[in-house]
């Protein structure tokens, strides 16, 4: 369960340092769209670096932390210089609140 919770930090981070540095090229799109295309450039450009770093000799051991360091300081750069969208979550209505339900 720990894992599951280190791994949901660690994409939201990667997701928040993507769009801290493509923000200008984003500004145009919604922000759900602007939160999944975060996550899929962040991600893949650690799942990049992973590999990469994880060729060296011993780099798995240094590497990852470093990794995962890195992109905790580019959410936090992202969050505080207020370039990441605000949710524009709703509550639903009339029968579009059972759509939980459905989800599952």
């Amino acid at each position: 369960m720990l894992g599951a919770l280190i791994s949901a930090v660690f994409a939201v981070a990667c997701g928040c340092a993507a769009q801290g540095l493509l923000h200008r090229w984003m500004k145009e799109l919604d922000p759900g769209e602007r939160w999944g295309l975060g996550g899929l450039i962040g991600l893949g450009a650690a799942g990049t670096l992973a590999v990469f770093v994880g060729m060296l000799p011993s780099g798995l051991v240094w590497g990852l932390p470093v990794l995962a360091g890195l992109a905790g300081v580019g959410a936090i750069a992202a969050a505080k210089s207020k370039k990441l969208p605000t949710p524009a979550a709703q509550i639903p209505k009339g029968w579009a609140i059972l759509s939980p339900v459905y989800a599952v």
